[in-house]
Order: structure tokens, then C-alpha cells, then sequence
């Protein structure tokens, strides 16, 4: 059992030489809430489901643009074990307007915000926190508002959010929610952000402190 587990935590360890490495394994299992509003339609689907990780591809040693993040696979079920069959279609929006995946590797967010941003991907802003890495988009379609955002947990790099939201120019039309369950709140989110905030300002503190010094 000690080798298995040993065995299991170098497979999840095993950087590459950009510092990309899975934070998961085969097999792991991610809980979240999937709520769908149609407004016009006053019809609401509030679900759990869970995403399982069938398979995980390695990482390349090196990686230099988007497509070359391994494509992991993965089955969508209700907690009662059935497939979400057609449903799963809410989540292909999180692909065309977010240009993102289930999973991302982690250990070097400054490369896969560069190699995201560098598929030119129009009307994205980054969201860059302790715990959070995602995208948020605001763009137009078939003349409505689509708005929402995407993020990844630092610790792991799966999906953590994932929202939705459709708008004429007068009212909601619809909204799209998939929510991890025992994620961290927003206000550890802010309050560990303002911790590392101040902490890089410290340090910057120190060492414009030690040049003064040593001029003098």
C-alpha cells in the first residue's frame, strides 16, 4: 500500500522541464453542482454530477503553444451514476468562448496564460489569483450579451467555476452554472491574495533597502 501510494504521488510530482506537471491522477473523481436556468421557458435543471478522469495523457518536455496541452478523458455522469448525455452541450461553451479545457497542467501559470493568450481569442481578461487561474469573456452573439468566466484550481489545475450568462438588451435569458463543490470561499480567495500581495511588496521593500545600503 506505502509503493502504491508512493507510486501515485510521483505520478502526480513528475514536472516537466517548463515545471508542468498533472496535479491528478486516473481514476481521481470531481464533485460540482450544475444548475441551468431557461427564463423564458421558467425551466430549471439543479444537479449534481461528477467529472471522473478516464485518462491522462503525458505532458511534452516542452510546449509552446496551446494545442499542445494534452487533451485528458473524461465521463460526465449524474450522482446516480447515468450519463448527462445531451446536457453535456452546456459545456461546449466553455471551449469556443473560453478557449479552455477540463484540465490544465499546473506548476507554471505564467506559461499557460501566455500560450492562452496567444491564441488571439478576442473579448478575454485573465483571472489571476491564490487559489484561482481562469478567463473571463464578454462578447456578443446573435445580438445578445454572453458573459461569464472559467477557473482552474491552482492545486490540481481542474476546473473549478464555470459560468454562463445569455442577456438581450432588456432582460436574462438564460444562465449556466458549474460549480466544484469544496472549493475554497472568495474571501480566503481575496484574503491569501492580499497576503501574497504584500508579502512581493515586502521583499521588493528589502531588496531596494539593501541596494541603498550597499550604495552607501
Amino acid at each position: 500500500m506505502a509503493f502504491v501510494t508512493m507510486f501515485q504521488m510521483n505520478m502526480v510530482a513528475a514536472a516537466t522541464s517548463q515545471g508542468l506537471s498533472w496535479g491528478f491522477v486516473v481514476g481521481d473523481q470531481f464533485n460540482y453542482q450544475m444548475k441551468l436556468i431557461d427564463i423564458d421557458e421558467a425551466d430549471t435543471i439543479d444537479e449534481g454530477i461528477y467529472i471522473k478522469v478516464n485518462e491522462r495523457p503525458d505532458i511534452p518536455n516542452i510546449v509552446t503553444n496551446w494545442s499542445q496541452i494534452p487533451i485528458i478523458t473524461i465521463e460526465i455522469n449524474f450522482n446516480n451514476g447515468t450519463s448527462i448525455g445531451i446536457l453535456g452541450l452546456v459545456l461546449y461553451p466553455l471551449v469556443i468562448y473560453y478557449g479552455g479545457l477540463f484540465a490544465l497542467p499546473i506548476g507554471n501559470f505564467s506559461l499557460i496564460q501566455k500560450l492562452h493568450s496567444d491564441q488571439g481569442l478576442e473579448n478575454l481578461t485573465y483571472i489571476n489569483t491564490y487559489y484561482y487561474w481562469g478567463v473571463k469573456y464578454e462578447g456578443q452573439a446573435s445580438g445578445n450579451t454572453i458573459s461569464g468566466f472559467a477557473t482552474y484550481l491552482k492545486s490540481d489545475g481542474f476546473l473549478a467555476k464555470y459560468t454562463l450568462t445569455a442577456r438581450n438588451s432588456t432582460h436574462t435569458l438564460g444562465e449556466v452554472s458549474v460549480i466544484r463543490k469544496g472549493l475554497p470561499s472568495d474571501l480566503q480567495d481575496t484574503l491569501m491574495s492580499n497576503i501574497l500581495l504584500i508579502g512581493a511588496g515586502v521583499v521588493a521593500l528589502i531588496i531596494i533597502g539593501a541596494i541603498v545600503c550597499k550604495k552607501k
